[in-house]
Parts: C-alpha cells; structure tokens; sequence
C-alpha cells in the first residue's frame, strides 16, 4: 500500500514575537496589535508572556474562547483601551517564549541600497540565490520583485544606513513572483535581518509571500489601509518572525504605552484614525518545514490519502 505523507503544520507559529536578549532597559519582545488584523487558519501567535500588557498568563487561547478578550488586552488589542473593534485575529494565542535563532551562513552578492524598481531572480534550483541589502527604502509605486519561478531566494539585510532596513511608503511593495502559473512558496523568499534596524511600513504598502525574520529589531504598522494585492485587507502576507510587531494608534485616547522604553518611540504617539490592515499567513506552508529546526518544533506528519494497494494472497 503506498499512501502520501505530509507535515503537520498544527498549531505552527506563522507570527512569532521574539523576546529581547542583551539591554533590559530596552522592553521589546512586543505585540502592540491595536485592532490590526491577522488573518489565516494558520496565523497562530507566540509572545512572550514577561513582555506582554498582563504577564500572568502562561496559556493559549483561541477564537471564541473565554479567556479570549484576556489575551486581546495583553497584546494591546483590547476595545476598550486600543481602538480594537471585536477580536481581529483567526488564529490561537499563546503566551509561549520562542526564541528561533537562524545562523548566519553565507550572506551572498552584495546590492548595497535599493531605492527604485528592480527585479531580482532565483536561479539555483532547491538551493537559495542569496543577496547582500544594506536597504530598501521605497516610496510611490516603486517594486522590489523577487522571482523565484528559477528557485528560492534569501535576502540578507545587513548594516542598515538608516535606522531602518525596510522602509515601504506610498503603494510601494516588495512582491514573490512566479512565472510558471504556479502559486509562489512564502518558504521560497527570506528576508532576514542580520543588522539593528527594523522594518517600517506607511501608508497602503506590502511585503508579500515572504518569511520575515528579525530577531534585534522590529516590524512597526504605520499603514492607513490594505497594500497587498489580492483583496485581504494586509500590508504582510507570510510568516513573521520578528521582535516586536507595533502599531500605530486608532486614536488619541487610546492606551498609550512605550513599548521600547524610549522617549522616541515612534509607535506611541502616531494616529492612524481607523487603520485595521496586517498581516496574512498562507495556508500553504509545506515550504517551512525545514525552518523547524530554529524553533524546536518537533518534526510531525499526517497520513493522507492512500494512493495505490495491491492485494497479496498468503
């Protein structure tokens, strides 16, 4: 009997907060939701309790649940102090540390900056093209497209010039693309960021079909609305990784909290009146499995189908 066997991607962390190491003045390790949607079967999350709004919880919790508006206030999404407008995520929360280191391995061709439209390809097959970026900063309707019909790419994103590696404005986007007719793999682009400096999104930007890894820095909302194409209502559309995710206010009663203990923390004092867009994890996620590893995850599988039997006569 020949039957197909596939990973088990139950319960996988598609939104992962990272929590800080190193300076304890700095309070990273943070989702400040504030009503944003995360959307998808497979948009769990794992924070790490110790940094959240209420560190005494230790469980989970999913739609639906009681404890659910509990853990909505501990990543900053409550209604009644951020803006939320009911419970915006699809997937289960869990107050669990995670902690996926990734090595740095080769880094690849050096690009230096990259402010205007460009294309980069994947030609090695299942090996990773890999590219050197100091930075990406865009603005109007400038793309970075990322082909990966010829293969997978990595994008190492290194010694930022600014305070920011990533900075999208406008309707700016950096896009996974094939050419072939066939859907891209978010596993088939990695965007890691080995330097100190985050990712900063405006207006009705996007990053899509991409694995985002950030473990010093963070990912900061600053959106009015939808970016992505496709219609959901995202300015990301992967598997987040990072060390803080933060967002900009709905309004100026809303809770207002410094995240990073700084007094230039641009996410605490920032209104964006009505802004809900963030981020979508795909369902197809078969192109991670080999990212387990970096979060202990125990390599699981489920029997499928069975594809062919022959009868045997004893």
């Amino acid at each position: 009997m020949t039957i197909t066997v596939k990973p088990d991607f139950e319960d996988f962390p598609g939104i992962v907060v990272i929590e800080p190491t190193g300076d304890p003045n700095w309070k990273a390790g943070v989702l400040g939701l504030r009503g944003r949607h995360l959307l998808g079967s497979k948009a769990n999350v794992y924070y790490p309790p110790v940094s959240a709004a209420d560190p005494s919880l230790t469980g989970s919790s999913a739609p639906e649940d009681a404890t659910r508006p509990s853990y909505l206030n501990a990543i900053y999404s409550s209604a009644a102090q951020d803006g939320a407008i009911g419970d915006t995520m699809t997937g289960t929360l869990f107050a669990c540390r995670l902690n996926p280191v990734i090595p740095p391995g080769i880094t690849g061709t050096n690009l230096g900056v990259i402010n205007s439209s460009q294309t980069l390809t994947g030609g090695g097959g299942d090996v990773l093209t890999l590219y050197q970026i100091e930075e990406i900063d865009l603005d109007g309707n400038e793309v970075l497209t990322i082909d990966t019909t010829g293969g997978p790419v990595q994008i190492n994103l290194i010694n930022a010039t600014d305070t920011q590696h990533v900075v999208l404005r406008d309707n700016a986007k950096i896009l996974n693309i094939r050419t072939d007719d066939k859907p891209p793999q978010v596993g088939d682009l990695r965007i890691l960021n080995r330097g100190n400096g985050g990712f900063t999104l405006f207006d009705q930007s996007c990053i899509q079909g991409a694995f985002i890894w950030s473990r010093i820095d963070e990912i900061r909302f600053l959106t009015s609305g939808p970016g992505c194409p496709g219609g959901q209502n995202t300015n990301i559309e992967g598997v987040v990784w990072v060390e803080a995710i933060l967002s900009s206010k709905n309004a100026a009663t809303n809770r207002n909290t410094n995240y990073l203990g700084v007094t230039t923390a641009l996410n605490d004092t920032t209104i964006t009146p009505g802004a809900t867009s963030g981020i979508a994890v795909p369902e197809d996620l078969s192109s991670m499995s080999d990212l387990f590893r970096y979060i202990g995850w125990p390599a699981r599988f489920r029997f499928g189908v069975v594809k062919n039997w022959q009868r045997v006569n004893l």
